[in-house]
């Protein structure tokens, strides 16, 4: 796999998360030889936004290779391709054509007090693929990142998975817990 673009251009997905149901397929598990983390499908053609302290051992600035588990069991192997650490996003490139992918926008969507969902691996990778349920109780601006605070069980292996409601709306990635 190489990534020769000079200015990254991503497609939009032709077929795209719509139901709760439909998240794993669009999930992955991110092993590190620190760890794991999570992480999920924003293209069909296999781009994969995950938190970038998920990958932060990796030397930064070069593409280096991490290992993913899909919701199927399959290990693959991805590349880091960009990674901002002032906003905690990493882009990974997989080999793998996803069947669905999240949807993402630059319009905030979410209400306080709405319904949500998150999709990982917490404490475990055995754990894969567990779901947790909660609100959004806020909205809050930490050194110019908008973050929002959460009413739901999330652990270590939860950073990177995406935040979404019940029509697969994507409203978020999970960063950490308090």
């Amino acid at each position: 796999l190489e990534i020769n673009d000079n200015f990254l251009t991503l497609g939009t997905p032709s077929t795209i998360v719509t139901d709760k149901s439909d998240e794993s397929i669009a999930s992955v598990i991110i092993k590190t030889q620190k760890g794991h983390g999570s992480g999920f499908a924003i293209t069909n053609d296999g781009y994969i936004i995950t938190n970038y302290h998920v990958i932060a051992g990796k030397l930064v600035g070069k593409l280096n290779k991490v290992k993913l588990i899909t919701s199927t069991c399959e290990e693959i192997e991805g590349i880091v391709v960009i990674t901002n650490k002032y906003k905690y996003l990493a882009l990974i490139k997989v080999d793998k054509k996803f069947e669905k992918a999240f949807s993402v926008s630059n319009i905030k969507t979410f209400k306080n007090l709405q319904d949500v969902y998150t999709i990982g691996a917490p404490k475990s990778i055995e754990l894969g693929q567990s779901i947790s349920t909660g609100v959004i109780s806020n909205e809050r601006n930490q050194n110019n990142n908008y973050l929002l605070q959460l009413g739901m069980s999330v652990n270590s292996g939860n950073s990177g998975g995406p935040l979404y409601d019940a029509t697969g709306k994507l409203h978020g990635i999970i960063v950490s817990k308090l």
